[in-house]
């Protein structure tokens, strides 16, 4: 269908879209129907009301004509609608909280990337692309935690559908509405960390979890036994040859970050991940002898 026409199923509570309900009777979420009828007829519309110059002009102008969009869905901040490529994101008309930065502040490669935004009839609206859309592993919120924290930022909104992949391949968030400053508040990457582990870390997903990206190796600690099984990785990181004081050491949740991803031991000519022998170290008393490689294989 036509972008506007899924906008307008919106503003009108087709039944066929189905907006999330709240309340004992089930009322519909009224601020995303209200900022879907703003968008497309202005503030002052009417049942009678044609679709407005000003929404028909930015469609034209964004070249969002096309008759292959589709109603996504809608979260805390708006509704989506999209194609196989881009996503149109309508703000609701609720009052946006302060605690997260601008949307053009986000550091680039965290998020789905934005390619154009404004106002329409006083209601906000963002283009950008289309990520592949997967139910989120720690595996893969682990180090994007990480990688948010060392450009400043903090992502907030986690959950099991907050995130996707972009077509090179780059896991992301799917909405850039949700990131905070680094310690504004206090502790809030402690805090990320803590609802990751919490929300991911199931029956069929027990800790130690042992993850990577392409410059660190990320370790999450059980609690119960986390100050043992560091030692224990310590211990057998020194012994190849990594310098544990430049271990990124997080007390609480008892998360590691070790800035290294490949290694060579000294009776074997090649690499080997990381990864794989922190998994041994943590299942059995380590008895290796090597050497660091000089710099991260890529």
């Amino acid at each position: 269908m036509k972008l506007l026409e899924a906008i307008a199923r919106v503003a009108k509570n087709d039944p066929s879209i189905k907006l999330n309900t709240y309340g004992e009777f089930g009322e519909t979420d009224r601020d995303h129907i209200t900022a879907a009828k703003r968008f497309l007829f202005g503030d002052g519309y009417t049942k009678d009301n044609e679709i407005s110059e000003e929404a028909t002009m930015l469609i034209s102008r964004l070249q969002l004509t096309g008759d292959d969009f589709e109603y996504i869905g809608r979260g805390g901040n708006g509704t989506a609608y999209g194609n196989n490529e881009i996503v149109f994101r309508l703000d609701s008309v609720k009052e946006e909280r302060t605690m997260y930065i601008p949307v053009a502040e986000v550091p680039e490669g965290l998020s789905a990337t934005v390619i154009n935004s404004g106002e329409c009839n006083g209601i906000g609206y963002r283009l950008s692309e289309r990520l592949e859309v997967v139910e989120a592993t720690l595996f893969d919120v682990i180090p994007f935690l990480f990688q948010a924290k060392t450009q400043g930022v903090v992502y907030e909104e986690i959950d099991r559908n907050s995130f996707g992949f972009s077509q090179d391949g780059k896991f992301k968030a799917l909405d850039p509405k949700h990131f905070q400053i680094l310690g504004e508040p206090p502790s809030n990457f402690e805090l990320s960390l803590h609802t990751a582990i919490k929300s991911f870390a199931t029956r069929k997903l027990l800790l130690p979890v042992i993850t990577f990206d392409d410059d660190n190796t990320y370790v999450v600690l059980a609690p119960q036994n986390a100050d043992s099984m560091r030692d224990r990785l310590y211990s057998a990181l020194r012994l190849i040859g990594i310098d544990t004081n430049r271990i990124e050491n997080i007390k609480d949740p008892p998360v590691l970050s070790i800035p290294e991803t490949k290694i060579r031991l000294h009776d074997s000519s090649e690499e080997t991940d990381l990864a794989d022998l922190i998994k041994n170290v943590l299942k059995e008393p380590p008895e290796i002898t090597g050497s660091r490689r000089s710099s991260p294989a890529r």
